[in-house]
């Protein structure tokens, strides 16, 4: 998770390391901080040691930043197809003070992640995530039947596993809930119900990461997303 640093000035630095998941380091990794708009705001790239600097990035809230490599993304057809990646993402950034983000990212990407909390009930808080497979995007389109505009990237139940951290505490998993689009039922997003942090009553600001593996295809991929108490992203 991020290390958080105060900062009393109005610009704050996001720094880290860019890795793979046996923690290799990934040069020349794009990386972009984009607003609520999908626009870029601030960008760098990671060098060989996978290392990375976005400064003097005014405070405030930022949709996501973004991590992902331009040679390797499919896209590109750059390198071979064993070697391409998808995305890290980690969402809702709250900039306030300098952050220490340190992305992994794989062959699996977890889109449009948000995470709220259950009021009532079961007490805990849900996570939305949209798993997507390259692996599986790669073999359909060898499939000459299948539309290309509507490739099934999801993963189905049976080959997800989860794992769900709260500022580094492991969360214990209550349910897991796939939902299938009613007009695009081949796009599996899931609900993960977790229990609720220990460090919730002293924390305004926990950073959610979320760690899932497509054990099918052997991929792997991790975001994050930064939850405030009573706070609201706009």
């Amino acid at each position: 998770m991020p290390n958080l640093q105060t900062s009393p000035q109005n610009f704050i630095t996001i720094k880290g390391i860019v890795s793979d998941f046996q923690e290799n380091p990934i040069n020349n990794a794009c990386l972009r901080l984009v607003d609520s708009h999908f626009t870029p705001i601030y960008s760098t790239y990671s060098n060989e040691f996978g290392e990375y600097v976005l400064t003097n990035i005014k405070r405030g809230r930022y949709l996501a930043l973004m991590v992902f490599g331009e040679q390797e993304y499919p896209h590109a057809r750059a390198v071979p197809e064993k070697d391409m990646r998808l995305e890290f993402w980690a969402w809702n950034i709250v900039a306030e003070v300098d952050l220490i983000i340190n992305p992994h990212y794989h062959r699996l990407e977890l889109y449009s992640t948000i995470v709220f909390q259950e009021n009532g009930g079961v007490p805990g808080f849900f996570i939305y995530t949209r798993p997507m497979s390259l692996s599986k995007a790669f073999n359909n389109l060898k499939n000459s039947g299948q539309n290309k505009d509507l490739i099934d990237v999801s993963i189905e139940y049976e080959n997800i596993k989860f794992n769900v951290f709260a500022n580094e505490e492991p969360l214990n998993i209550l349910s897991i809930s796939p939902l299938r689009l009613k007009t695009i039922p081949q796009m599996i997003s899931y609900l993960i119900h977790v229990d609720s942090p220990r460090i919730y009553n002293t924390q305004s600001l926990i950073v959610f990461k979320i760690v899932a593996e497509n054990i099918k295809n052997n991929e792997l991929g991790e975001n994050l997303y930064f939850w405030e108490k009573n706070g609201i992203f706009i």
